[in-house]
């Protein structure tokens, strides 16, 4: 029983077949497709999901969360600062260009330290619009 087990493993490691082999770069068996405008699109979208989802969560949690309040006269009085689609379109470019600016970096996207670096420079953005250093 454990002979017939041994054999068949042995059997099964010498049967591997081409398609079980690691794929390089110069590849025969690939054949490279163009980029269409549908993948270019969708790598384009996948690219800023990150960033859009960060600036739409800071934009609205700020708007909800009470600690955006500066002690003006005695009183609690809001902070001025821009509408919600300025904020938004603000906290999405800087989030674009640390994206891009890591991508740059470390030659692909999707590093984590590329995200934590993204949420302490939309943090930072926040902070200044709230005028943070008054409060």
């Amino acid at each position: 029983m454990l002979f017939n087990g041994l054999a068949r493993a042995l059997k099964l490691q010498r049967c591997r077949s081409i398609a079980d082999q690691p794929i390089t770069l110069n590849d025969p068996r690939i054949t490279p497709r163009p980029m269409t405008f549908y993948l270019l699109a969708n790598h384009l979208l996948n690219f800023a999901a990150p960033a859009a989802f960060l600036a739409l969560l800071m934009v609205g949690l700020s708007r909800l969360l009470p600690f955006a309040r500066s002690k003006a006269g005695g009183k609690s009085a809001r902070v001025r600062r821009p509408s919600w689609r300025r904020e938004f379109a603000l906290l999405f470019a800087v989030n674009l260009l640390v994206n891009g600016g890591g991508l740059v970096f470390f030659g692909h996207d999707g590093k984590l330290l590329t995200y934590a670096v993204m949420a302490l420079a939309a943090a930072s953005i926040q902070w200044l619009l709230i005028r943070g250093w008054k409060a």
